[in-house]
């Protein structure tokens, strides 16, 4: 095992704290201190460390024979939906089934989503297909779960920067009873 060591920071030099950085096809991971330095070990047989923060273009660096790899990540655009944002929205508010138990305890409000996109080789510009779900903000009784219902179908997506290997979207699902 070999250790790198490096920092991360946006084009400013401001520290992305909780930026993540791993490797490729593996479980090896790190995220970055509160000065935005980060330690991670790795095997001889890898070869690329990639950084990754929300809202922030990745970046897959190769290794070499570096120890020391700092990074610098800039901002982007948001990912879009296949179907477009407007066209997400109705689809939205035709497909959304208010689970029961929050219909019963008159739960409203707002989850945000956490997804991955992946970048999918010749899928053209909406290649992006959706991976490990998070719910950033909960309303709980069944409305997670509908939320991620609701994301999945909409599976392909368009990355910021179709260079990049996976990029990290928000999504925020509205939960609102009808009068």
């Amino acid at each position: 095992m070999r250790l790198i060591r490096g920092k991360v920071t946006d084009i400013k030099g401001k520290p992305l704290i909780g930026a993540k950085i791993e490797t490729a096809n593996t479980n090896i991971k790190t995220v970055l201190d509160l000065e935005g330095n980060y330690e991670i070990r790795v095997t001889p047989n890898i070869e690329y460390l990639i950084f990754s923060y929300v809202l922030f273009n990745s970046v897959q660096v190769k290794i070499d024979n570096q120890d020391t790899i700092n990074v610098v990540l800039e901002k982007h655009g948001m990912p879009e939906p296949s179907i477009g944002f407007s066209k997400m929205e109705s689809y939205i508010r035709d497909s959304l089934r208010y689970p029961e138990t929050a219909k019963i305890a008159k739960i409203e409000g707002s989850i945000i989503i956490e997804f991955t996109i992946t970048n999918t080789p010749h899928g053209g510009p909406w290649r992006g297909s959706l991976s490990n779900f998070k719910i950033i903000e909960s309303l709980g009784y069944g409305c997670d779960e509908e939320a991620i219902r609701l994301c999945v179908k909409v599976q392909k997506w368009a990355l910021r920067n179709r260079q990049l290997f996976s990029d990290t979207a928000l999504y925020t699902i509205e939960f609102k009873l009808k009068k």
